[in-house]
């Protein structure tokens, strides 16, 4: 579901005097950002420092973070598997005026006189894999099959553009607040980041006032009530310390809580932060080493009247970016806390099942966001859905997509979708593990959001600025490689967890079909629509199955449309030879259904020739004769390496072209 405004309660007030990249840096016990240094996760929070200051007092300087700072040119274009088919701020509504069940009843009545279905011959192009028992191919029965609701929600996704439909959040995409962290960021993104989580403020070192970064978070323990979904932070003190020089905690790849350590000839207990490995340039030798700052959180205040709440929307927004299980994703605080009686004991309060050590920023009494560490990802204001114009999230009307496929709580279906099954001999390839599977990476705005092509560094629109997301994500056809998909061992470094698959191979042909009841002429069209495409263009091929980012799931498919006279089949129900069937012969009256629709389409919208580009775009995407030449395509088709010295195009948010001219 979409998130309200209403429901979200964090204030919107982070105002402050900002600093610079390198001075951000410099809080952190890094040394200036050179040119080809790469950084890792980390936080922000405010303490006291461990160690006397060698702080010169010299101001920030000019770094990408800095207003003043020079518009750096993107350089690069960015290249993926992926790309995106734009849309436009038109809905085609269905054929009734309201959206309501009874004048959804009376439009099925009065217009729906086609019912029948469409049989599809689905025949691979490149190997497919539909997930089924750990490796193999999805085959209950024993033999290849591809689930109906895989195709269903192919066709419903192509169903969607081609009738310019709706996009609402919690049906159409995932509406959530994304996370970032731009410590080392270049350009107006850095100074954004800055902005949130940085201030300076002047401090007295050996006798002289300078100015100095500070984090705006503050050291705590995110707590969770017993019995409850209710979270809250109890305040702590906190302190930098410096690594020993023996301390094999400062190389450590990945993040940790250490549970409690007792401080030397004290009665304190603290808690022990460490971030993973950072390396920062040393001023006087040039070398880089590895950081040699931790975190101790300590003395909190566990006091019920002082504990800060946290809004459930921010849970949810952290758990969404940090998930306890995702091996890949960094740190989840989740999975380095106390739970239930080690909570009770270790806070000696009865009514806490879960305590972890963190660090937060709250504003008029409430938590706005929390991580591990200091300078940690931070959720944007803004959400997904804010970044989709308003008309195609419309509630109050029922596009097309809504009238066949179904409206949540209010009609159901009138297409069903069998799965297809294997014909004649299986082709299969061997058993191999396969390139990573990589999830979709929304964080990369210069990718997922609508950009000037002309936008330099400190012009390039992130997900908390006023800019539209590209529109529907495709997969790109990879040609029929039997090796391109599977892991190079020499390569590619293996994800634990990763299990190994036997796809299909090419010319593997599948059979099923789509039945649909009552439908008017202008939906029947719609839906012809999708398979039109490629019975227009021979070029034209679709994706279904996994790993399509790697080449796999390429699919030609032929469509014959079968049309019942229901009166006919009834008739006929008790003669010799059982109910009619169908019409061979609907297929004669597929053109000019798709006519129908067509006209109906265009006198529905106000932007025609938007609609034509956008519909260009798309049989782009869907063009197999693009992987002709494979020596000069494929390379494109490689996820855009990060922390490549050589290859700075992640690293400068290089812009992703659209279809058509990315081709070129």
């Amino acid at each position: 579901m979409a998130i309200s405004k209403k429901d979200n309660k964090r204030p919107r007030k982070e105002k402050s005097e900002s600093i610079g990249v390198d001075a951000l840096r410099a809080s952190f016990g890094l040394g200036k950002l050179e040119e080809n240094e790469h950084t890792s996760k980390g936080g922000a929070a405010k303490y006291t420092s461990g160690s006397k200051s060698k702080s010169s007092g010299q101001k920030p300087s000019k770094g990408a973070g800095n207003a003043s700072a020079k518009a750096e040119k993107i350089l690069y274009n960015a290249e993926a598997p992926y790309n995106f088919v734009p849309l436009i701020s038109e809905v085609v509504t269905g054929e009734i005026a309201e959206v309501s069940q009874t004048a959804y009843k009376e439009h099925v009545l009065a217009h729906g006189k086609n019912t029948g279905y469409i049989d599809l011959e689905i025949t691979s192009k490149s190997p497919l894999f539909i997930g089924g028992n750990g490796e193999k191919f999805f085959a209950p029965s024993g033999k290849p099959m591809i689930p109906g609701s895989s195709i269903r929600g192919m066709v419903k996704n192509l169903f969607k553009i081609i009738t310019c439909g709706s996009m609402r959040p919690g049906e159409d995409i995932e509406d959530k607040h994304l996370y970032s962290r731009g410590m080392a960021a270049k350009g107006n993104f850095g100074k954004y980041y800055s902005e949130r989580m940085s201030e300076t403020k002047t401090v007295t070192i050996d006798g002289k006032q300078v100015r100095k970064p500070f984090s705006k978070a503050q050291p705590g323990f995110l707590i969770k009530l017993k019995g409850t979904d209710e979270y809250y932070v109890c305040p702590a003190q906190g302190k930098k310390v410096k690594y020993e020089e023996n301390d094999m905690r400062r190389s450590a790849k990945k993040g940790s809580v250490t549970w409690p350590v007792k401080k030397e000839d004290t009665d304190i207990y603290r808690c022990e932060i460490h971030t993973g490995k950072m390396t920062h340039k040393d001023k006087k030798t040039g070398r880089f080493e590895d950081k040699w700052i931790y975190y101790t959180i300590f003395s909190p205040d566990w006091r019920k009247e002082n504990r800060i709440p946290v809004p459930s929307e921010v849970v949810r927004d952290y758990d969404n970016d940090h998930p306890a299980n995702d091996k890949l994703k960094g740190i989840s605080l989740r999975a380095m806390a106390k739970k239930d009686n080690e909570a009770a004991g270790f806070t000696h309060c009865k009514d806490i099942d879960f305590v972890v050590p963190c660090c937060y920023l709250a504003e008029d009494g409430v938590v706005q966001h929390f991580g591990h560490g200091l300078h940690y990802r931070i959720p944007y204001k803004k959400s997904i859905a804010d970044h989709v114009s308003n008309s195609l999230k419309d509630e109050s009307v029922a596009d097309l997509s809504d009238m066949i496929f179904g409206r949540r709580e209010l009609w159901g279906s009138r297409v069903f979708f069998e799965d297809a099954l294997h014909e004649g001999t299986v082709k299969k390839l061997g058993s191999s593990l396969t390139h990573p599977l990589l999830s979709p990476k929304p964080t990369s705005f210069q990718l997922y959001l609508e950009q000037s092509p002309d936008a330099d560094m400190n012009t390039l629109k992130h997900w908390d600025e006023e800019a539209k997301i590209r529109g529907y994500k495709l997969y790109w056809h990879q040609g029929n490689n039997e090796k391109q998909w599977q892991l190079n061992p020499a390569k590619d470094k293996k994800i634990e967890g990763m299990k190994p698959i036997e796809p299909l191979s090419a010319n593997n042909c599948f059979k099923g079909r789509i039945r649909f009841s009552n439908l008017s002429d202008v939906e029947l069209g719609a839906l012809l629509a999708v398979f039109d495409l490629a019975r227009k263009d021979k070029n034209i091929c679709y994706k279904l199955g996994m790993g399509k980012s790697i080449g796999l799931g390429s699919v030609t498919i032929s469509a014959g449309l079968h049309l019942i006279d229901e009166a006919e089949r009834y008739s006929g129900m008790f003669a010799a030879d059982g109910m009619a069937e169908g019409d061979a012969d609907g297929d004669k009256q597929w053109d000019s259904l798709i006519s129908g629709f067509e006209a109906y389409r265009s006198q529905h919208l106000q932007r025609e020739k938007a609609f034509q580009r956008v519909l260009s775009e798309l049989k782009t995407m869907l063009d197999w004769s693009v992987t002709k030449n494979q020596a000069s395509w494929l390379p494109k088709m490689a996820y855009m390496p990060i922390g490549d010295k050589t290859d700075h195009r992640y690293r400068d948010r290089a812009i992703l072209k659209k279809p058509s001219e990315y081709i070129q």
